[in-house]
């Protein structure tokens, strides 16, 4: 990594930021590659930090005497744990696949990277292809395209949410009318007796006394017994799964239609499915790290950096759209976006209720409507700052890998019942 570094700053003494237009096809060229160099070091940042915490990282860069292939070497302590904790627990799947190589592999190859490496190379296109040659002359024709692409996207999740709206308001009217109809109601009561109900629940390590509380209020239902089937999956890792298993058979065997308690076994190896975890990753780069993350950025400011550094980039001849005729897209296309939000608001304001709106007059008249203007107007920066955030999370699960996906809040070891005092 360090010689990486020294070859991009080699190649950055070339790039003179004063007179651009005079730095001819060496500045070019050194452009070019200084960025490529840069992303590699970045790539090569972070595929040999994973695993590691930020103190970690620390920790191995002040240890004195250790040159960067035994720092390179060197296991962090995080993976240690993970790694003793999976093979304490019996839970490793028996695939004949060498772990240590599995881990070697996982630290190279990874989704995450290549999401990060997208969206930063997608978002450096207002920046490079202005000084390139040639590649200069459709600079904006590349955004103008891109920007519209966002802008179709826009314009069906438009089309969507107004077709889900009226299809909501005719479902909403038609149960009205349903439950108006007295013959309806009575014969839907009639056939209620031959509906069976099937309830589903899985159990880990939470305490009995939340499961017992659970089934105590299902008992409570109208023909549980006759309507309504339980099944009950635990794991096998679950702790005294077989006293548990006979506490509930022996309580509420005879009190539902059905009751069926299965243990899940641990360690059966599943084979994942190849096109299925391309189309999951393909739906999930899509939606948050193009349209949630990169198009709000890209299309608010590509445009500025762009008319910014035509202004003096060299042999600048644009082809089929003019400056002036690419301000004057940009501008429609910012205009079309705000009319979406305002599709959306208005949406949202007839589907929704809105705190206090029929007790007073908190959302009536012309501060209501002041109100209203001004959060459509903020809108637009409102998805601006959290695609931001979007932008700042995927390079966090660059640098900290798996460790930033734990919820803390979802640890059940805290999870009790609690009882009142006269109870």
């Amino acid at each position: 990594m360090t010689g990486i570094m020294h070859a991009a700053g080699f190649f950055s003494s070339f790039v003179n930021p004063i007179g651009l237009k005079n730095a001819g096809w060496k500045y070019y060229i050194a452009f070019i590659v200084y960025t490529f160099l840069e992303l590699v070091a970045v790539w090569y940042f972070f595929v040999e930090t994973k695993g590691y915490t930020l103190e970690e990282i620390d920790t191995i860069f002040e240890t004195p005497g250790l040159t960067w292939k035994q720092r390179r070497n060197l296991k962090a302590p995080s993976l240690v744990r993970e790694s003793s904790s999976i093979e304490e627990s019996g839970d490793a799947p028996h695939t004949g696949i060498d772990a240590a190589k599995l881990e070697a592999a996982n630290r190279y190859v990874r989704w995450n990277l290549l999401f990060l490496l997208i969206i930063f190379t997608f978002l450096l296109f207002p920046i490079w292809m202005p000084f390139t040659p040639y590649v200069n002359q459709v600079t904006n024709v590349f955004i103008i395209i891109i920007i519209g692409l966002f802008q179709l996207i826009w314009l069906v999740a438009t089309i969507c949410a107004i077709r889900r709206t009226l299809a909501i308001n005719s479902r909403n009217k038609l149960k009205l009318a349903k439950a108006q109809d007295v013959e309806s109601s009575d014969a839907t009561a009639n056939c209620s007796a031959n509906i069976r109900h099937i309830v589903a629940m899985t159990l880990y390590k939470e305490p009995m006394s939340v499961l017992q509380t659970t089934l105590d209020s299902l008992v409570e239902q109208k023909d549980a017994k006759s309507c309504l089937s339980l099944i009950i999956g635990m794991e096998c890792r679950t702790p005294d799964k077989e006293s548990k298993r006979d506490e509930v058979y022996a309580k509420y065997e005879n009190k539902f239609l059905r009751l069926i308690v299965t243990f899940h076994p641990s360690g059966v190896y599943r084979m994942p499915g190849l096109y299925l975890s391309i189309s999951w990753a393909t739906r999930f780069f899509i939606y948050y790290g193009l349209v949630l993350c990169a198009s709000a950025i890209f299309s608010v400011v590509s445009p500025i950096i762009v008319q910014l550094i035509n202004g003096f980039a060299t042999e600048h001849d644009p082809l089929f759209i003019s400056d002036s005729l690419f301000s004057t897209i940009c501008f429609i296309f910012l205009g079309t976006q705000y009319a979406f939000l305002l599709i959306a608001s208005i949406l949202v304001r007839w589907n929704l209720p809105v705190p206090c709106d029929g007790k007073s007059n908190y959302n009536k008249g012309a501060w209501g409507v002041a109100r209203g203007l001004l959060h459509w107007i903020l809108m637009l920066p409102t998805i601006l700052a959290y695609s931001f955030v979007e932008l700042y999370s995927f390079f966090e699960l660059a640098f900290r890998g798996k460790d930033v996906c734990k919820h803390n809040a979802a640890s059940k070891s805290n999870l009790v019942l609690i009882k009142d005092n006269g109870n």
